[in-house]
């Protein structure tokens, strides 16, 4: 009777010390896909002012690009990041990183929201 407590117990802690070993595994997949896409931005020139996870499941992102705007207005080149950015997401989200959504806010030289847009 006491190996068969014992193997029980031996069995439900391997199945517990799995389940943690694979979430800390497919959070450090998540973070560093998220830091590729990061990588992938800044060499487009794409100014990323951070890119955070909002939600593990489902995943969601959040990256916000800097403006050079001070009016509160968005230029041309604003556009054309922000096109990029989600351009890159859509890739990012084809070749790997699977995103359940994520949003992209334009913020101006004071930190204030110019536009914002959900996919």
């Amino acid at each position: 009777m006491d190996k068969k407590k014992n193997s029980t117990w031996i069995i439900v802690l391997a199945l517990i010390i799995l389940i943690v070993a694979t979430f800390f595994v497919v959070k450090g997949w998540k973070e560093k896909n998220v830091n590729d896409l990061a990588d992938r931005l800044s060499q487009l020139d794409i100014p990323v002012v951070e890119i955070k996870i909002i939600s593990e499941q489902p995943f969601q992102i959040e990256i916000t690009l800097q403006s050079a705007s001070e009016d509160g207005d968005a230029t041309v080149d604003d556009l054309w990041n922000l096109v990029m950015a989600l351009r890159q997401a859509n890739l990012a989200s084809r070749i790997g990183l699977h995103l359940d959504s994520y949003s992209i806010h334009l913020i101006d030289i004071y930190g204030k929201t110019i536009l914002k847009d959900t996919a």
